[in-house]
């Protein structure tokens, strides 16, 4: 290459590499110069990490570390900690303290209102005691649990939307 573009017969080192600068200058540059998926540590396919609590799978272990600091999966973790004390240890609290108040009601009201009528006290309770609707963090849940799993067939050769034949 050297010899093809007339630069054999400079004297020195210096005036070679000056000479190849002067070359290389004209060249159009095709490598990539964006960095490969912003830099980020991409996992195996085997390896890549999952968020059961909100169903996502993470391609970047980069990823996977922001989101469970971010504020969303904390919430999250938050939730799901209030529902397993309330499982645990809410709901006997919440029953006990209405139990209280009803022990309460029925010394202050339903006694009194029994004597006055002149009535059985079970009855002028009976006519106190509704169905109440207690808030609790499975309220607006489903009742009851579907049994049967839910199972996704997929088209026989994967076109979207589905297949044509």
């Amino acid at each position: 290459m050297l010899r093809r573009s007339g630069l054999c017969a400079a004297k020195d080192a210096a005036e070679v590499a000056k000479a190849l600068a002067q070359r290389k200058k004209n060249w159009v540059d095709r490598r990539r110069h964006t960095i490969k998926a912003d830099g980020k540590t991409r996992n195996k396919f085997d390896e890549t990490p999952s968020c059961q609590l909100c169903q996502r799978r993470f391609m970047f272990m980069e990823d996977y570390q922001a989101h469970t600091e971010s504020q969303i999966h904390q919430d999250r973790l938050r939730w799901v900690e209030l529902e397993s004390w309330y499982k645990l240890e809410g709901e006997k609290m919440v029953l006990d303290k209405d139990d209280a108040m009803w022990q309460e009601f029925r010394a202050a009201v339903v006694a009194p209102e029994a004597e006055y009528t002149r009535r059985d006290a079970a009855d002028v309770a009976a006519e106190y005691n509704r169905a109440a609707v207690r808030p609790t963090p499975r309220a607006g849940a489903r009742a009851d649990v579907p049994e049967v799993s839910v199972t996704i067939t997929e088209p026989r050769d994967n076109r979207w939307p589905s297949s044509p034949k």
